[in-house]
């Protein structure tokens, strides 16, 4: 049973899925670390960019029987997705942190192995750090667009409606300008 159990759970670990950001995708840490942040930043702009372009965006979460969808920009779908990434990420970071350097690199010796374990662990612990504080700072400014971006299409309408407004006006007085400004005996009482 443990043997099963084991190779289970060994081979979930070794699934791609798991490692997106793994050693066998990405033999040098920060080659992983800078993939994650580009598909997170693809994830967002992906969203973005729909959101500014469709008419009417669906800007409503799912409902608990429902997935998210290519087309709903809601923060809760948007989080999803980034979660979901982060997950592969904390997984990829697990593996990357097994090994003191990264594929490939050649250490002549103990000195530069330790100097490089020591990097490495830094750069790990921070990025497990930061990777969640990130995408909960990222949610909140996309939810603050989200929010605030249809208000700021009423304001471009309101300001087209202003100019032309102020458009009609100039018009307007171009034509009074061409009347004369002082009208000769205009208060006097007496009929000519």
């Amino acid at each position: 049973m443990a043997i099963f159990v084991n190779y289970n759970i060994i081979s979930a670990a070794n699934n791609e899925e798991t490692n997106k950001y793994g050693r066998s995708n990405y033999g040098k840490l920060d080659d992983a670390v800078s993939a994650y942040h580009e598909t997170l930043n693809t994830i967002f702009n992906k969203k973005l960019e729909i959101m500014v372009e469709a008419d009417d965006p669906v800007t409503e979460p799912p409902s608990a029987t429902e997935p998210c969808t290519e087309t709903n920009v809601s923060t809760y779908c948007v989080a999803e997705a980034a979660i979901s990434e982060y997950m592969k990420f904390m997984a990829g970071l697990s593996e990357h942190a097994l090994y003191s350097t990264d594929a490939g690199d050649k250490s002549t010796s103990i000195g530069e192995l330790t100097d490089s374990a020591a990097s490495r662990s830094q750069i790990i612990s921070m990025e497990k750090e930061y990777a969640l504080k990130t995408i909960d700072t990222a949610l909140a400014v996309y939810n603050e667009f989200q929010i605030m971006y249809p208000l700021h299409k009423e304001y471009q309408d309101l300001i087209k409606i202003f100019e032309t407004y102020n458009t009609a006006l100039a018009d307007f007085r171009t034509e009074l300008a061409a009347w004369p400004s002082e009208f000769i005996d205009a208060s006097t009482t007496d009929c000519k």
